[in-house]
């Protein structure tokens, strides 16, 4: 199963958009952040991406930087056989109605001075394209709204959830192949989640749309997303179909995300967290796996070599020294019908 930093990619006809060692640093007083470092994804027509990690992993970054809302430092995007990142500044600007982004806040994401109506048009309008109130319903209603109950309010007139259908309504309204969902049901009640996911879903079938959805939450990105990617301190550990996910973690990491799911029962037994110290700084992240100060796994190998990115299962890849004895303990836990034990 030998592998390398990229053997996760695809080498489809059917690839929408492809990066390819996106790296994002940033200068400070401080020193050079390394945000993202090194990162190498792919995402198929008519496919969802999940990304999920903790706060501060780059996950939100690497979104900004596949859309090219922040260019990244180096590295390369292909989108729909463009060659993204080498097109000029009003080349670049026509690809951009085709790529649009649903932000964590609805609410400050939306301009509160202009109706639901002026919102959803706008995109259309900047590109010289008039588009009628008839077609603006029609876009209003189908992400769940009455036009006329919402098409003359402000977004302070308005709830988190409808303004997040708002939002949704106004990347639609370009047409666009592929939308990135920041965090889009962070900040919404529960029921309200569960409402702009279905949403969601059904648009992706019904438009043909293809998604990245950014998270931190990993059962909702189990049920929306086909493939998932798990982040760390801005590399990549384990990209793996979103079935598997949980039943076959194959790096320390991912088992830990697991661990720290919440159990809705009040006499299920609190174990311990198997992960040790705090997210390192992304000034100066550790050598070889930056996962490896907070490993119980971790040995000097770690520290010297860093892991790359290999096929543990079909379609599964890990980056880790130690995949292997991870994916044997999960398929034994499976057989056995355990939840996944801790990697100590």
């Amino acid at each position: 199963m030998a592998g390398s930093g990229k053997a996760h990619l695809r080498d489809t006809d059917d690839v929408l958009l492809r990066v390819e060692d996106i790296v994002v640093e940033y200068e400070t007083e401080a020193g050079t952040v390394y945000a993202v470092s090194n990162v190498s994804l792919d995402v198929r027509r008519g496919e969802t991406l999940g990304i999920v990690g903790e706060s501060g992993c780059g996950k939100s970054t690497l979104g900004r930087a596949m859309t090219m809302l922040d260019p990244p430092t180096s590295g390369t995007i292909d989108f729909a056989g463009h060659g993204v990142t080498t097109l000029s500044a009003s080349k670049r600007r026509q690809l951009r109605p085709k790529l649009q982004v649903i932000f964590q806040d609805p609410i400050s994401a939306l301009n509160p001075r202009r109706t639901v109506r002026k919102i959803i048009g706008e995109g259309p309008e900047i590109w010289g394209r008039k588009v009628s109130d008839e077609q603006i319903n029609e876009l209003i209603a189908a992400v769940g709204l009455d036009p006329q109950a919402v098409g003359d309010r402000r977004p302070g007139e308005m709830s988190g959830g409808q303004c997040q259908r708002v939002a949704i309504a106004r990347a639609l309204m370009l047409e666009p192949d592929v939308i990135l969902c920041d965090e889009p049901v962070s900040s919404l009640d529960v029921s309200v989640q569960a409402q702009v996911l279905n949403l969601l879903e059904r648009l992706r079938e019904e438009r043909e749309l293809t998604l990245v959805f950014i998270a931190h939450d990993l059962g909702v990105v189990k049920n929306i997303s086909d493939r998932t990617a798990v982040m760390y301190l801005g590399k990549l550990c384990e990209v793996v179909p979103s079935g598997d996910l949980h039943r076959f973690p194959s790096h320390p990491y991912t088992r830990a995300l697991l661990e720290a799911i919440p159990v809705p029962d009040p006499e299920v037994e609190i174990l311990p967290m198997e992960i040790a110290g705090d997210l390192p700084s992304p000034l100066a992240p550790p050598s070889g796996c930056r996962f490896r100060t907070r490993c119980v796994m971790a040995t000097n190998r770690c520290a010297a070599e860093e892991p790359q990115m290999r096929e543990v299962r079909p379609g599964h890849f890990a980056a880790c020294h130690y995949s292997e004895d991870l994916l044997a303990r999960a398929e034994a836990e499976q057989a056995s019908g355990q939840e996944p034990a801790p990697v100590a």
